[in-house]
């Protein structure tokens, strides 16, 4: 405090007023550039949210059109084994983020294939005893997930380190 007292008595009061002023001026400026750039940092976040959610709901649009030229089955009718022989059963629903990049994969090679596709949603898996028993009988982990049903009414489950477009040609040479 006694340096200012000291400077206003060693300057004149205007240059004292001007000097204040531009310090005022230089820290509100530098208070504008700072809110800019963390504006602009905002900015670029929601855009990135708002590019992150536009493709999730494009791809779930995706999802819902290639799995409706499946046939929808429940839980019951695979574990009974009311299914077609030569035929695959995707397991999957459309809230898994995994299932939503792997159906146009599997659309795409089941469509060069005359075997029936069957689709088993599981979005309510947790509240139906039925999937839980076919998820046991089965021995399926998660999601997604696709078994093959034989001609000779075996069946074969696609496991991690099967290579989808392979594993497909080989259940369908079979």
């Amino acid at each position: 405090m006694f340096v200012i007292i000291n400077m206003v008595r060693e300057m004149n009061f205007k240059k004292f007023s001007k000097l204040m002023l531009g310090i005022i001026l230089l820290c509100q400026l530098n208070a504008c550039v700072l809110s800019s750039k963390l504006a602009d940092k905002e900015n670029l976040q929601l855009t990135k949210v708002e590019i992150d959610k536009d493709y999730e709901l494009k791809m779930k649009r995706l999802y819902r059109s290639i799995v409706t030229n499946y046939t929808k089955v429940s839980a019951g009718n695979i574990i009974d084994r009311n299914l077609k022989n030569n035929s695959f059963v995707y397991i999957g629903r459309e809230s898994c983020p995994f299932c939503r990049e792997f159906v146009p994969m599997l659309n795409e090679l089941l469509l060069k294939s005359n075997n029936k596709v069957y689709y088993l949603d599981t979005e309510s898996d947790s509240k139906n005893p039925r999937i839980q028993e076919f998820y046991q009988k089965f021995s399926i982990d998660g999601v997604p997930a696709l078994l093959y049903f034989k001609k000779d009414g075996g069946y074969e489950i696609l496991h991690e380190d099967d290579v989808l477009p392979e594993w497909i040609n080989k259940m369908i040479e079979n």
